[in-house]
This record gives structure tokens, sequence and C-alpha cells, in this order.
């Protein structure tokens, strides 16, 4: 993850938000994926015009962890994400 990068949900899954967690449906490979909150907040802060860096921090400010822990949760969510190509990145 670079944190210069900026994530974006691609348009065709579709996303729906139930009790705090995420559920995806992918058309392209026809699978449904369901998002914990902590992953649920990295998603949906996926949208082009926000950071890495700026989800890091906004994962630290909500969840009260130290700044270590943020980076690697975010990393190891947005690379999930990106080798399930959920996931668009723009420079």
């Amino acid at each position: 993850m670079t944190e210069q990068a900026f994530p974006s949900r691609r348009k065709d899954v579709v996303c729906k938000e139930l009790e705090g967690e995420v559920i995806l449906f992918d058309p392209l490979t026809n699978v449904t994926h369901r998002l914990n909150q902590t992953a649920s907040l990295v998603y949906l802060s996926c949208d082009g015009l926000t950071s890495a860096h700026e989800i890091v921090e906004s994962y630290q400010d909500t969840f009260q962890v130290s700044s270590n822990i943020s980076h690697r949760d975010v990393s190891q969510v947005l690379s999930s994400l990106e080798k399930l190509a959920l996931l668009n990145y723009q420079a």
C-alpha cells in the first residue's frame, strides 16, 4: 500500500450496509463478500478522493488504536480487497 494512493470502489460492485457491516456482491465473479466493521470502514472510505494515508488516520481515530496497528490493519484490508479485484487505484 502506498500512502499516496487513492483507492476507489469498483462501480459495478453492489454494496449493502447491514448492522455495521458491509455485504458486497461482485457481478464479475458472482461472489458475495461480508466485511466486518473494521474492514467496512476501510472499504467505505475508498472513494477515490481519500488517500490511503487518510484512511489510516481515520481508522486510528475511529477505533482508538496506535498508528502502527492502524497502518497494519488498513494495509491488510486494502491488500485483501485488491486481491479480490474490488478496488481501483488512482495516483
